[in-house]
C-alpha cells in the first residue's frame, strides 16, 4: 500500500465523478479517481442536458471531462474496478492498487439488470 493518503478517493468516473473531481481539483485537494470504464450510458447514442455537449455521444464527453481532470496535477486516474472499502483512521480501497483517502465520494451510477425475454 502506498504511504500517500489522498484527500478525497472517487468511485466512479464518469459524468458525476470527473464533475466532483473537478471541483476538488479546483480546490487543490488531492483526487483518487476510479473508473472501470463501464459506464451506464456506453450504450446511449447521445447525451444532454450539459452546456456546451448537448447532444454529443457519452464517450466523447467523458473524454472531455478526463482531459479537463487530468490537468490538474492534484489528480491520479486508477482504470480498476475498487473491490472493498474499510475504515480505520482513514479509508482504504482494494482494486489492483491499495491507496489510502481521508474522504470517499461514490459516483458509481446504476448498473441495470434486464429480464430474460424470449424473443
Amino acid at each position: 500500500m502506498s504511504d500517500t493518503i489522498y484527500d478525497v478517493a472517487i468511485i466512479g468516473g464518469s459524468f458525476a465523478g470527473l464533475t466532483a473531481a473537478l471541483h476538488l481539483a479546483r480546490a487543490r485537494r488531492t483526487i483518487a479517481l476510479f473508473d472501470n470504464g463501464k459506464t451506464r450510458n456506453r450504450f446511449s447514442a447521445a447525451a444532454h442536458n450539459f452546456i456546451g455537449m448537448d447532444g454529443r455521444p457519452p464517450a466523447e464527453v467523458r473524454f472531455a471531462g478526463r482531459q479537463d481532470v487530468l490537468a490538474y496535477p492534484t489528480v491520479t486516474l486508477f482504470e480498476e474496478t475498487v473491490t472493498s472499502v474499510a475504515k480505520d483512521r482513514e479509508f482504504r480501497l482494494s482494486a489492483k492498487s491499495k491507496i489510502k483517502a481521508k474522504r470517499i465520494l461514490l459516483a458509481h451510477g446504476m448498473t441495470d439488470i434486464l429480464p430474460d425475454i424470449d424473443v
